[in-house]
């Protein structure tokens, strides 16, 4: 079983309902093929499950805790993790951000990831001690392609007066933010 890049089911709920899952079917002396009959599906969902790449659904959970008679208890894993914090809720924001027709910002501290030149990009991972800064680089460079689809969605930006005037990188750096910035707002 290959389980998900950082797996923690010591902090992270749903990585916890994975890993209790796979040590109760193991209890059980149950296969993945045998688990999947209890839940009506495929013993490559279990595994998906199990290794963290999917998360088990509360229909599945219920089926659980029928069967191995728990008390309900896989099913109130789902539930508080489904209430809690989602470790991943960047990444939605990125979906959401890429798909959205009208983005608003509003921003206290930083030029918005969506408006950063390259240098303005390198020069915070460099103050932020990042050693290999080039794959967050081209992360957040290939992350503004939503600003150019057709249409091109209408950005409405609120930045506080210090993320104009506060030096991120050199002035040359600061010089070209500010020239995009001006562009974009065009």
């Amino acid at each position: 079983m290959r389980v998900r890049p950082a797996f923690d089911p010591d902090g992270n709920l749903w990585d916890f309902i994975a890993f209790e899952l796979r040590q109760q079917r193991h209890e059980r002396g149950l296969s993945l093929s045998a688990m999947g009959e209890i839940i009506d599906r495929d013993r490559s969902l279990v595994a998906r499950i199990e290794s963290g790449h999917t998360k088990m659904q509360e229909a599945h959970a219920i089926k659980i805790d029928m069967a191995w008679e728990t008390g309900g208890r896989f099913r109130r894993m789902v539930k508080f993790a489904k209430a809690g914090h989602d470790v991943e809720w960047f990444k939605t924001h990125l979906e959401l951000e890429a798909r959205a027709s009208e983005p608003r910002i509003w921003e206290l501290g930083w030029v918005p990831g969506l408006f950063q030149v390259e240098g303005y990009i390198r020069a915070m991972f460099e103050a932020a001690g990042v050693e290999d800064p080039e794959e967050g680089i081209k992360a957040r460079l290939n992350r503004q392609t939503c600003l150019h689809r057709k249409p091109r969605p209408r950005v409405w930006a609120i930045l506080a007066q210090s993320v104009i005037e506060e030096l991120v990188g050199s002035p040359e750096i600061m010089r070209e933010q500010l020239a995009h910035l001006v562009e974009l707002a065009q």
